[in-house]
């Protein structure tokens, strides 16, 4: 049999410049080589004398008249000659090379000889380098398939890379939309302290979309119990330990080359304590009077909140608990995360179901905490797994609880976090119970659900559950305002009745946010009683019930945050059936110093300033603004879909039961009219609310983007008047609005409040009750897209409509009142909405004249 050879190719440099020959060096077999040919034109030769089944690594290499360029290493290829046949992937991957094993079956990679023919040529002082991998596939005597890749780049210049499939005949393809990698977002070196939870953010750009890979120390990073990969590369340790220290690389490749950074993280430090040390369990606190608070929250946030550092370091560490139960070899899979578990000493144990086999173990990662005055006012557990479903019901089965808070989604960054322990609709099984999901209510910040749970072959009436599921909570980190989660924990301690067993609370682990939920309504209470708070005092006593309560820096210094806003803003929650009487004490006192006023100056504290709110977009586009107020935040601005620039002067503003329920827009100018109906055609929107006149104060304040009669071009759209009803105080216009691009059409109803008196407000505020309404019925037919909403400067009447409407519907569900906290969400989203006292003063009226219009207030309020 004839010994195997390899038919070289490549393309020779233009010009050809100083290069005098090639040197093609192989390496395999036991042996290694060179073979110089001359002529800087040649493009040709056949590498003879090889051994079958044995893997070359082959380089070509350009030789000039005084220095050969720098030699490049790339994959290794394995000749035919046996029955397996193996191709390296990767060059060389941190901590090993890795080997793909590849058949002939259709589908599958490619196998056979992959051969990188690889030119170097030095043209002066400048490396050229051409790449042409041939990978040529066995198929049966059908036709040879060839995979090209052809790749050109100087040493100073990052690669272009081309990617075609080809036969023989086939010319080689440049695709122009290819991009190298760029690792645009990476973290910097980190030092956290041991059970601190660490997030590498990163942002990887390249076409095709890159595979990003990280390494510690060298070796692969695989999600497991103390690791999370997201989707977007993104890793994070939730509760760091000494091994996690070292160098963490990224590595981000496609088929148009590969970067790389790296960041280091260091757990603990020099004198790092041992779990073996004798550092203290805990360091003794004293409590803060609620009158030093606010101080004492402002002295902890200087110097990037070294003194929460500080004192979270300080907490009792558990180091003094055993674990053997929950890390023994059958309960340790149990356990969503291996460092995260539950004491020997306390542990909900599950008794086992007769009849039933896989009802028989006893280990749950559960167990009870304190309340501050209720002693196993808790049940805490962790998300259920795909294998501890059954064992799930059997924990809320076997303790009843009347309520379940959950504080995750079932997925967050790619992955689980969570698996759906309920029925989507009707009803599912989990072993032996049978679960029903008898009612679902989705609101902006949270959905509640009612489930039933029936043992099988059980007798008596099922057992009802009410949960609480909180949504608002980022991914990554803690909330922004801890506006949301403080009325959902209203809402949750309204309806939860304590006496009926516990309130249990769960996120993933069961340990991070449930231990900031449980520390929140600890410490509430202590300071309903006690006018005073001691947070560090609180989450030592339910640390040592259960592990790593409150896991992060950030989760305590949230806490702190959000103690202090209860504190600065107190309850402003009225009873629907109280208000008219609360608005006579709200306006009692001497002028420009009632509790109106009172509140509202609270407000203006809490609230973000309009002139510092982050609005990169809004100051890039002055043309497209009335003016520089008001602009919109750039992180929930509203984009025009495929538009550069896609900016527009509006904002997404969650409802009561919707996210971005609103678009607060500003009024379209002349020049911004097409833009605007772009953004409306984006959205699908079917409801518009209009609060100003055209002009105003002898200036234009909205241009007149709809026709008089008939139709109307705005750039790509024609705008067509359906008809037009004249209202008490309001007009609606019924609109067409016309892609003429795509030829579609959307249905689109204008209501226009006109009877605003000089000073901007509503002469007749029963007017804006009339609209919500009629608003209400056109939405339900509007599959509830976001309702457009503009006025005079984007914040006081557009304000004040958004707070009312959001006002009324969260009385309607809960059957309360709170104007102040529903302003300060707005203000989070819309900084400087609602304008002034007035406005503010106005919500109320508007919310007591809509209560007028029933008979009773008793058809508002929770279902129970």
């Amino acid at each position: 049999m004839t010994p195997p050879s390899i038919h070289l190719t490549w393309t020779p440099p233009t010009p050809l410049g100083a290069t005098t020959g090639y040197r093609i060096s192989f390496t395999g077999g036991g042996n290694s080589g060179s073979v110089d040919v001359s002529g800087g034109s040649t493009d040709n030769y056949t590498l003879t004398g090889l051994m079958r089944g044995e893997m070359y690594n082959i380089s070509i290499v350009g030789i000039s008249e005084h220095f050969f360029s720098q030699s490049v290493a790339w994959d290794t290829v394995k000749l035919p000659g046996g029955e397996e046949r193996e191709v390296m992937n990767e060059k060389e991957q941190e901590g090993g090379k890795s080997n793909s094993r590849q058949g002939g079956n259709a589908g599958s990679i490619a196998a056979g000889v992959l051969v990188p023919l690889i030119l170097v040529a030095v043209i002066a002082t400048l490396v050229v380098v051409t790449l042409i991998w041939l990978k040529r596939r066995q198929s049966n005597g059908l036709k040879n398939p060839l995979s090209v890749i052809h790749q050109t780049f100087s040493a100073a210049t990052s690669p272009s890379v081309n990617n075609v499939t080809m036969d023989h005949s086939t010319k080689l393809y440049k695709r122009p939309n290819d991009k190298i990698p760029a690792i645009v977002q990476f973290p910097k070196d980190t030092h956290v302290q041991e059970g601190e939870a660490v997030l590498f953010q990163v942002k990887v750009t390249g076409v095709p979309h890159p595979n990003l890979t990280w390494y510690h120390n060298g070796v692969q990073v695989k999600a497991d119990y103390s690791r999370d990969l997201a989707g977007d590369g993104s890793l994070t340790l939730p509760s760091t330990e000494l091994k996690h220290s070292g160098v963490y690389r990224l590595v981000a490749h496609n088929s148009v080359g590969r970067v790389e950074q790296e960041v280091r993280l260091t757990v603990g430090g020099e004198g790092q304590i041992t779990p073996s040390s004798n550092k203290p369990t805990s360091v003794p606190t004293a409590p803060i009077p609620v009158s030093q608070l606010g101080n004492h929250v402002e002295n902890k946030h200087k110097r990037r909140n070294q003194g929460f550092n500080e004192e979270y370091q300080s907490l009792y560490d558990g180091r003094d608990k055993t674990i053997s139960i929950a890390t023994n070899s059958e309960n340790k899979l149990k356990n969503r995360f291996g460092n995260i578990c539950v004491y020997d000493d306390h542990r909900v144990q599950l008794t086992p179901l007769p009849g039933h086999p896989d009802c028989q173990t006893d280990y749950i990662n559960a167990c009870y905490v304190d309340g501050y005055s209720t002693p196993s006012k808790f049940l805490a557990t962790q998300g259920p797994l795909p294998k501890t479903l059954v064992d799930f019901w059997r924990l809320v089965w076997q303790e009843r609880p009347p309520s379940i808070v959950m504080i995750t989604k079932l997925e967050e960054g790619g992955k689980i976090k969570c698996q759906r322990y309920w029925p989507q609709t009707g009803r599912c099984n989990f072993g032996p119970f049978e679960v029903t999901l008898t009612d679902e209510q989705i609101f902006a910040d949270y959905t509640t659900r009612r489930l039933e749970a029936q043992l099988e072959g059980g007798s008596g009436h099922p057992l009802k559950v009410a949960q609480f599921h909180f949504t608002a909570w980022p991914d990554h980190g803690v909330p922004d305002y801890a506006t949301p989660l403080l009325a959902f924990h209203r809402r949750v301690i309204k309806e939860h009745n304590p006496r009926k067993r516990p309130l249990m609370v769960h996120c993933s682990a069961g340990v991070g946010r449930t231990g900031a939920f449980i520390t929140i309504d600890h410490v509430l209470e202590q300071l309903g009683r006690e006018k005073m708070v001691d947070i560090p005092c609180i989450i030592n006593k339910i640390r040592h019930q259960r592990m790593k309560m409150v896991q992060t820096v950030d989760q305590y210094v949230f806490i702190h945050d959000a103690i202090l806003e209860r504190v600065v803003c107190g309850d402003t929650q009225i009873e629907a059936s109280n208000l008219r009487m609360a608005i006579i004490k709200l306006k009692e006192g001497i002028p420009g110093e009632s509790s109106y006023h009172q509140q509202f100056s609270i407000l203006e504290k809490v609230s973000p300033n309009p002139k510092e709110v982050k609005s990169v977009a809004g100051r890039s586009n002055p043309k497209k603004n009335r003016n520089m107020e008001f602009l919109p935040v750039d992180k929930i601005r509203v984009v025009l879909k495929g538009e550069t620039p896609d900016y527009i002067n509006a904002t997404f503003v969650h409802g009561y039961k919707q996210q971005r329920a609103f678009i607060i827009a500003q009024s379209p100018m002349e020049s911004t009219a097409r833009d605007f109906w772009k953004m409306v055609w984006d959205r699908k929107c079917g409801v518009m609310v209009m609060l100003c006149h055209l002009e105003e104060a002898g200036r234009e304040v909205c241009y007149q983007y709809w026709p008089s009669s008939g139709s109307k071009a705005f750039g790509e759209f024609t705008v067509e008047l359906l008809g037009e009803q004249k209202l008490t105080g309001f007009i609606t216009r019924n609109l067409t609005v016309i892609n003429n691009k795509s030829k579609e059409v959307q249905q689109l109803c204008q209501f226009h409040i006109t009877n605003w008196a000089p000073d901007g407000s509503c002469s007749r505020i029963k007017t804006v009750i009339d609209v919500i309404l009629e608003v209400t019925k056109v939405q339900i037919r509007t599959s509830n897209k976001p309702i457009v909403i503009h006025c005079s400067d984007t914040v006081s009447r557009s304000g004040m409509f958004c707070a009312i409407l959001t006002t009324i519907e969260r009385c309607k569900t809960e059957g309360v009142v709170d104007v102040f906290q529903v302003v300060k969400a707005l203000r989070v989203q819309k900084p400087g909405a609602v304008l002034t006292v007035g406005q503010y003063m106005t919500v109320f009226e508007a919310v007591l004249v809509f209560l007028d219009s029933f008979d009773t207030y008793s058809n508002f309020g929770p279902k129970q």
